[in-house]
């Protein structure tokens, strides 16, 4: 069963989002600030991070560069702050996706699926052969 750590200081959206994700089939962690989501990542490994950028105790887009050097889960921003610096800055510290709110429940679900599948396909992507003209990279492991 994938694992997802939901991280959102609302309540609401986060029991919502919860919900549906249990309901999909997925074993849902949450947390309502990053001193929250620490404690769980220093103990579970998920699969995916669905992470707020405004939270209550400091900047999301900061923490998943904080995080991003000690996890390979995909990253998804789910957050109000639309504007592109925001979205670059996201990408930029090691997001991998970028939802604004609000959003299309079903839209996050899609987003997810995407990202596990290509979480899955991984291993098979890295130990392909990669040509470029008369150039061939083999990976060695």
């Amino acid at each position: 069963m994938s694992s997802i750590l939901l991280v959102e200081d609302n309540e609401e959206l986060n029991e919502i989002n919860r919900r549906m994700l249990v309901y999909e089939g997925y074993e849902v962690l949450t947390a309502r600030t990053l001193v929250d989501a620490r404690k769980l990542l220093s103990a579970r490994k998920p699969d995916v991070i669905l992470l707020d950028v405004i939270m209550p105790d400091g900047d999301g887009i900061d923490f998943c560069g904080e995080i991003r050097e000690t996890t390979d889960a995909h990253i998804l921003f789910l957050t109000s702050k639309d504007a592109d610096v925001d979205r670059i800055r996201g990408l930029d510290s090691g997001g991998d996706d970028y939802i604004t709110k609000p959003y299309k429940l079903e839209e996050m679900l899609s987003r997810v699926r995407a990202a596990l599948r290509r979480r899955s396909m991984a291993p098979c992507i890295i130990r392909r052969t990669a040509r470029v003209g008369a150039w061939v990279w083999r990976r060695s492991r």
